[in-house]
Parts: structure tokens; C-alpha cells; sequence
């Protein structure tokens, strides 16, 4: 039998957060970038196509969709930071 009490503090986690992170005023709670989603939606593409050429053992081809996935969501990442921070604000590095 499944334990689903974990899953259940997870969303109850992720929701305190949400609900923290916006009442401080925190602009980027949820991303809202198109470019991001866009970004997402070609690394789930990607991490389905690995899933499934793993479930076929072609091995080559789970890398190259792995590495593929990765630098999707990475792209995504830089489109949502950028996204975020009004134009000309110093960088917080």
C-alpha cells in the first residue's frame, strides 16, 4: 500500500511557501514567462522521448535526449531569471 502521507506534506509545503513568498511580495512565486514554459514543455518532450527510447535500449539515444532535456531546462531557467528582474537592476551575484 502506497504511503500518501508524504505526498499530502509535500503539497502542504509547497503551498506554505506560495503563500509566504507572496504575501512578502516575491514578484517571481510562479513563473510567468512564456519562454519558460515553452522552454519546460520541450524538456518534458525531451525526458518522454529518453523514457521511452530507454524502455527500446537505445542507450545512445537516452543520453542524447538526457543532455537535451538538461539544456532545455536550463535555457528555460535564464528566460525566467531574466523574466524577473526589472531591466537595468545591479546583478545580486
Amino acid at each position: 500500500m502506497p504511503n500518501t502521507c508524504s505526498g499530502r506534506l509535500d503539497l502542504v509545503i509547497c503551498a506554505a511557501n506560495f503563500w509566504a513568498a507572496r504575501r512578502i511580495g516575491v514578484r517571481f512565486a510562479l513563473p510567468t514567462s512564456r519562454g519558460f514554459f515553452i522552454a519546460v514543455g520541450v524538456a518534458v518532450a525531451f525526458m518522454v522521448g529518453a523514457l521511452v527510447a530507454g524502455d527500446a535500449d537505445n542507450s545512445a539515444l537516452v543520453v542524447v535526449l538526457a543532455v537535451a532535456t538538461t539544456l532545455s531546462y536550463g535555457c528555460g531557467s535564464v528566460l525566467h531569471y531574466r523574466s524577473t528582474r526589472p531591466a537595468g537592476a545591479p546583478d545580486d551575484r
